[in-house]
């Protein structure tokens, strides 16, 4: 995979708000899928999966009912390491102004559930960016979401 320029940077943060700029080619990893569901409406949205299509329309809902201001889908790349970042799922701002990015997960059981290295990913990250408030989210029980707030060991 080529590694992350500036100007690759700009192109996938103007595709996920919008449309991205002509003649640039996204690397392989970063496209994603082209997720299909009846809210589409025959519209291709970013979002990687099903779950984050469901949360995205559980924010917007917020957003209309005055719960939270706003929030974007992976609006930043961090970089934890040479040749390693993370870029979480969603950026959310609450009433209060405060900023909790949030990290869609799938659930077993009661929790959530996510490959060992992606979780090594999330807990790196909340220890290199102690004052950024990283929460794992994921389906509930009974159509709610259930968030939990990732801190470093």
């Amino acid at each position: 995979m080529s590694e992350w320029t500036e100007e690759l940077i700009a192109a996938r943060n103007a595709r996920v708000f919008g449309v991205a700029p002509e003649g640039i080619e996204m690397p392989i990893a970063d496209v994603g899928k082209a997720v299909a569901t009846p809210e589409c409406k025959g519209e291709w949205y970013p979002y990687r999966s099903k779950t984050e299509v469901a949360y995205a329309t559980y924010l917007d809902l917020l957003k209309k009912t005055g719960e939270i201001v706003d929030w974007a889908y992976e609006p930043e790349i961090w970089k934890l390491a040479h040749r390693c970042t993370y870029c979480p799922d969603f950026c959310v701002t609450l009433v209060s102004a405060d900023i909790q990015w949030h990290e869609i997960k799938g659930r077993k059981g009661a929790r959530f559930w996510c490959e060992p290295d992606a979780w090594i990913k999330i807990k790196v990250a909340a220890a290199l960016f102690p004052d950024r408030k990283i929460y794992v989210v994921w389906p509930g029980d009974h159509g709610d979401w259930q968030k939990e707030r990732v801190v470093s060991a």
